[in-house]
């Protein structure tokens, strides 16, 4: 198994948003924080032969946005198709706006840089 790791980031209202991806075979994982370099839940999403939506769960209960980030490793592995694992180390008042931004700015980088997430261009 080839692991590759990645890092791209964006301001919101001033502030630096981290994201950290590391690629594996058939999956990723995608760390989102800010300056404090936590781990706090640890969410999970794949694809179901079931159903459209995928199966989400969160594996490592911790502080932070653990239903966004069930919401944002649904969506991505919808997105690429891929098993995902997303850490959001955020505020568990994290304004919807952040939300917003953090998941554009994810699948921004999934458009420009598939590469990053295991995806053929």
């Amino acid at each position: 198994m080839s692991l590759a790791v990645s890092e791209f980031s964006g301001v919101f209202e001033g502030k630096t948003i981290f994201f950290q991806v590391l690629k594996m075979t058939n999956s990723f994982y995608l760390w989102i924080g800010d300056e404090k370099a936590s781990l706090g839940s640890l969410c999970m999403a794949a694809n179901s032969p079931y159903s459209t939506d995928p199966i989400t769960t969160t594996v490592l209960k911790g502080g932070g946005e653990r239903q966004f980030g069930e919401r944002l490793a649904g969506k991505l592995s919808k997105r690429t198709g891929r098993l995902c694992f997303v850490s959001a180390n955020l505020p568990t008042t994290a304004e919807h706006h952040l939300l917003q931004f953090i998941e554009g700015r994810a699948t921004e980088e999934i458009a420009v840089n598939p590469s990053v997430f295991g995806l053929e261009t």
